[in-house]
């Protein structure tokens, strides 16, 4: 299973509506007009939920976030708190080793612009916080390097224009379905802010 994991803002929701049109088994995802983003599963944010809950007050995850992790059955899902918690791939990792993680990312002054344009954007310390974004995305690469994650990076605008990077970085995580047709009415370059 393919983990999409980004702070936001760096074309995760693109990607995933890519997948979807392709042919992907990615669940039945949740869509957020208010942000202009979305497409995550339910299970997956039931999970992370879960274990952020026993984060806040102290314990360790029970065995009902145990199940909710092994139940998420999909080739490709994201979750932002992937980067907002970036131990929750360690706790991942030790119960799935089935995971690949795709790495969304881009320039941190341009993440905060992007969200500043979101009224409501639901992790509003990266409205401002460049230093909290750069301390986050070094602790998760760290994690999945310390781990030997497989994983592989696309840096937001810029493969929204390189179908090719996208399909080969597709390819390395195993990812065979590729349509070039597909992805140009995917991406809507009125909805790129740089």
């Amino acid at each position: 299973m393919i983990i999409i994991c980004t702070v936001g803002r760096c074309g995760s929701s693109v990607l995933m509506e890519y997948c979807i049109k392709v042919g992907y088994k990615v669940g039945k995802m949740t869509w957020h007009n208010a942000y202009d983003a979305g497409n995550e599963l339910p299970e997956l944010l039931s999970a992370n939920n879960n274990y952020r809950g026993h984060k806040l007050i102290g314990t360790k995850p029970d065995g009902k976030t145990l199940t909710k992790v092994k139940n998420v059955k999909v080739e490709i899902c994201k979750d932002p708190q992937f980067l907002a918690m970036p131990e929750l791939i360690k706790y991942w990792w030790s119960i799935r080793k089935d995971i690949k993680v795709l790495f969304l990312t881009r320039n941190h002054k341009s993440i905060v612009k992007s969200g500043k344009r979101i009224p409501y954007m639901t992790a509003p310390v990266y409205r401002s916080h460049t230093d909290l974004i750069d301390k986050h995305e070094k602790e998760f690469l760290s994690n999945l390097k310390e781990l030997k994650i497989p994983y592989e990076e696309l840096r937001f605008p810029h493969f929204t224009e390189r179908f090719e990077e996208v399909q080969d970085v597709f390819t390395k995580l195993g990812m065979k379905k590729h349509n070039e047709d597909i992805w140009n009415t995917v991406i809507n370059k009125d909805k790129i802010h740089v």
